[in-house]
């Protein structure tokens, strides 16, 4: 049975927290810290306990033990101040004394049926007690527990009590590395962010400022990016306190986590704010995170009903005013499904059960600027958002509160501003990761990042651990390391080797989340910028027509950036440039580009000497109303399928799929023809003899549209051109089944590495009625299927013939021949070679049991061997569908993180 610590009986230094799985002791005290379990402990059951350590003040130790005092029943004025040996027997209770060891204590102990008492204190050998003269185990007993000494906090020790979320998912193993470092010392952590969006012309700075009591020029200009820089203490809900002098000097580490004594209503934010305009889309994936409250900004001046404005600036400098293709309340709700879709984690707050993290907070600007009836005007407006939240997706994220505001005042009193900042320090506060255990070498670390360089290889990596913390075994060092990309501080590039921490040093091997975000808006802005050279003028202009990087405009926009990292220590293993490039490559934001008759790169002659210099294609960063050219398409040698998305398809998904449609395409055989995008658009080869089209639909319709075509061959003949004859064919199924997965493969890829939310599904456009509207049929049910009901037409049957041919190709000779070595024992042997830790996650993948795992590990003391005799023993319970195999191994090793491994030695037969 659970059990919690009583609520009511203990000593009278004791509190217990609300959850009743903490127990804290005022620190300026040293006795009456007695506490009991609410519930009785039955012989076998394990009492489970972490001591934390907050104060040198006090000497002595805890002591642990059984009673058979019934909680219920006792007068909490009689408990002695503190266990000794003669009151623990005169109160039919046995209690021991823990031994000193390090700064933080974990401890088990259980009774058996004849009253032996076993204690495993971390750290310690096992010990037997016996107890039998003090407490009689034939009688109800219940755990207690002497919090006295220098230990101030206890805990039942059950991981999602104290322990990140992002390290109780990974299994016990990661759970005990934890635990280990924990023991060394910790800290109680409340920290979260303050995330502003909203479109670029909804006052976010002005609210920030206002927020935080900074006083705003109403003549200054909002938006421009994100501000990473300020943090603020929120002290009660008047007083939020500046630290972005403590985040200057690299005093975050410490300053931003609060000790068991410090009021929990004091948390540290980081305040962002998104500049709202489309061009800093691209860089979602990384901007999300689901540690932060959203506040979703509007203008309540703004017809909610009427296309929004964007404001931008054209490539040779004007302002340019456009109409948006969506209305402001659409952009609103394209907001919000953008930040569910990346950050949705199903996960509750600790208070608001009905509330799903990450909250959402609703509120309107320039109040004052609607004129008569205001309330009304007000009203009207957050009606109309509230049925229109009735049927959306993140309905659950968002705080029923609302709030109006006229942020361009100097009053910071108001009260609507102090009701949002009251409102913002409760949902923070109740946030399911507030009050975490963080090992202090671990915050040692951070701290020391900090004011290390933004962008790390595995040496530099290895230093700052070694400088600030000492020797850190490999195991924790990658936990760590973990622990931070998956709360969004940095963005950790692991798992390209079997030992992530032994890989490439010239790679980067991590990155400070918001300095590349910082770096990428440079190159989003770069249109902004004055002064240019004619030669930047044309690289400029190639970026915005056909969304190509050069080398050039790479150095122009990085100077500064370079010149930054200078400051900081230096990581001299790094290239900062080519690892800043790869690692936006990682981040699915641009892709070299590969001119084959060139032999990678372009050619570019000098007087002295050819040289080669890189290009990238970058298709987040084409102008609007960039056009490629387009062939005419025939019926008879294309086939169109479509990518439908439950909800959205924003821009950035599109482009992070382009990126490594890209890459995919030039790593193919014979594929002579060079890649062409454009806005929305994307063009490349799959062979040398069928090219494919991606087109996103407007942000409306939520699909993307693919099409395989074939390239016409022209015959010639020896009697002159009037005799030369054209032949259209049909693509080949193979090729049309090639793309589809690899297309299937990288969205599941996506999901899993950053859009947790992100839903779609593959379909054809439904024959019912060619001149009506676009609706879809699935393509799995198409292919499994004779008939299909049309949703639209609930009467009409679809037959599939037609749609099945675009996938399979009729007759025996048709049957796809591949290579022996696919799937073979020697195919699977490099496989397992390539495979690192992640093996056992794999396996079970597969759908091997932990039994299985174990005979595999003992029946073979290499582990390259156990993974081999795995993948054999899956392949043989799998048959000999070979096609089904690469498939099923495919996805398996994806959904694991290693991309790398499937397009290595797997999708080069696909």
């Amino acid at each position: 049975m659970a059990w919690h610590f009583h609520s009511s009986c203990h000593g009278s230094n004791i509190s217990v927290r609300s959850t009743a799985l903490t127990v804290i002791r005022n620190p300026d005290t040293y006795d009456n810290g007695i506490t009991f379990s609410d519930t009785q402990i039955q012989a076998g059951t394990v009492v489970s306990l972490f001591f934390k350590k907050s104060t040198n003040r006090w000497a002595g130790m805890p002591r642990i033990g059984f009673t058979n005092q019934n909680p219920a029943q006792v007068d909490t004025q009689s408990l002695p101040s503190i266990y000794t040996k003669e009151v623990s027997y005169q109160s039919h209770t046995w209690a021991m004394s823990l031994e000193k060891g390090s700064e933080n204590i974990f401890v088990d102990y259980t009774f058996d049926e004849i009253g032996l008492v076993t204690v495993r204190q971390l750290g310690w050998p096992e010990k037997l007690q016996d107890t039998r003269g003090a407490v009689n185990f034939k009688r109800p007993v219940w755990a207690t527990v002497d919090l006295s000494g220098c230990y101030t906090c206890v805990m039942k020790n059950e991981p999602s009590a104290y322990m990140p979320l992002e390290i109780v998912e990974q299994g016990v193993n990661a759970q005990h590395l934890y635990i280990e470092a924990l023991s060394m010392g910790s800290r109680s952590v409340y920290h979260t962010r303050l995330v502003l969006i909203g479109q670029g012309r909804e006052e976010k700075t002005c609210l920030m400022k206002t927020l935080t009591n900074d006083r705003y020029n109403t003549l200054e200009s909002c938006g421009g990016g994100i501000d990473n820089s300020l943090t603020v203490k929120i002290d009660g809900t008047k007083s939020w306190h500046d630290f972005r002098e403590a985040i200057e000097q690299g005093q975050a580490g410490t300053r931003l986590h609060a000790g068991v004594g410090d009021s929990v209503d004091d948390v540290f934010l980081n305040i962002w704010h998104f500049a709202g305009q489309d061009l800093h889309g691209p860089t979602n994936q990384v901007l999300f995170t689901h540690r932060a409250v959203y506040l979703m900004v509007f203008n309540l001046g703004c017809d909610l009903h009427k296309p929004a404005v964007i404001e931008s600036v054209a490539p040779d400098g004007r302002k340019v005013v456009e109409h948006h293709e969506l209305t402001n309340w659409e952009c609103m709700d394209m907001w919000m499904q953008t930040m569910y879709m990346y950050v949705n984690t199903g996960k509750q707050s600790l208070v608001a059960t009905e509330r799903t993290s990450p909250a959402i907070i609703i509120v309107g600007t320039h109040r004052d600027s609607l004129g008569k009836d205001t309330e009304e005007k007000v009203k009207a407006q957050f009606a109309n958002i509230r049925e229109a939240l009735q049927d959306a997706p993140y309905k659950q994220h968002v705080i029923s509160q609302d709030f109006a505001v006229e942020n361009s005042l100097e009053d910071y009193s108001q009260a609507e501003i102090l009701a949002l900042k009251t409102l913002i320090a409760e949902v923070s506060c109740s946030e399911y990761y507030m009050g975490e255990e963080i090992p202090l070498k671990w915050l040692q670390f951070e701290e020391a990042r900090l004011r290390s360089s933004p962008i790390m290889s595995v040496a530099m990596v290895r230093q700052t651990i070694e400088k600030s913390i000492g020797n850190m075994a490999d195991a924790e060092a990658m936990l760590m390391l973990k622990y931070y990309h998956d709360i969004g501080e940095i963005i950790c590039f692991d798992g390209q080797k079997d030992s992530p921490l032994s890989q490439d040093p010239s790679e980067a091997f991590l990155a400070d989340r918001r300095w590349l975000i910082k770096v990428f808006q440079k190159f989003a802005t770069i249109h902004e910028a004055k002064d240019q050279s004619p030669s930047l003028m044309s690289s400029l202009e190639r970026l915005n027509k056909e969304g190509i990087l050069e080398d050039p405009l790479i150095n122009h926009l990085l100077g500064d950036v370079l010149s930054e990292i200078q400051e900081r220590p230096i990581d001299s293993t790094l290239d900062t440039k080519q690892a800043l490039l790869g690692s936006m490559h990682k981040l699915d934001l641009l892709c070299e580009r590969l001119d084959q008759n060139a032999g990678g790169g372009e050619w570019m002659e000098t007087n002295a000497q050819v040289t080669t210099r890189r290009t990238y294609y970058v298709p987040s960063l084409l102008g609007k109303y960039s056009i490629t050219k387009r062939h005419p398409l025939s019926p008879e040698s294309s086939y169109i399928f479509y990518i439908h998305f439950v909800h959205i398809v924003p821009d950035s998904l599109f482009n992070q799929l382009v990126v490594r449609a890209l890459g995919w395409s030039q790593a193919q055989d014979g594929t002579e023809q060079l890649p062409r995008i454009a806005h929305r658009y994307a063009c490349f080869p799959a062979d040398g003899d069928h090219e494919v089209e991606m087109e996103m639909s407007p942000l409306k319709q939520a699909y993307i549209r693919v099409c395989i075509s074939k390239h016409s061959v022209i015959y010639t003949s020896t009697q002159g051109p009037s005799k030369s004859r054209r032949l259209q064919c049909k693509p080949s199924p193979i090729i049309v089944c090639k793309v589809r997965d690899f297309l299937c493969v990288t969205l599941k890829s996506i999901k899993s590495m950053w859009a947790k939310g992100l839903k779609f599904h593959l379909c054809v456009s439904c024959p019912c009625d060619p001149e009506g509207a676009l609706h879809f049929l699935l393509l799995d049910e198409c292919l499994e299927k004779e008939r299909v009901c049309c949703h639209e037409q609930p009467g009409v049957r679809i037959d599939t013939s037609g749609i099945k041919q675009m996938f399979v190709e009729s007759g025996p000779s048709s049957l796809r021949k591949l290579d022996p070595y696919v799937m073979s024992e020697k195919h699977l042997l490099a496989i397992a070679a390539e495979l690192g830790p992640e093996w056992e996650r794999l396996a079970v993948s597969l759908g091997f049991t932990q039994s299985n795992l174990y005979r595999f590990k003992q029946d073979n003391s290499v582990t390259d061997n156990a993974i081999f005799s795995m993948l054999v023993a899956w392949s043989k319970r799998e048959g000999g569908d070979i096609e089904r195999k690469l498939q099923v191994l495919s996805e398996a090793i994806d959904e694991c993180g290693r991309r790398d491994v499937v397009e290595k030695m797997l999708h080069i037969y696909m």
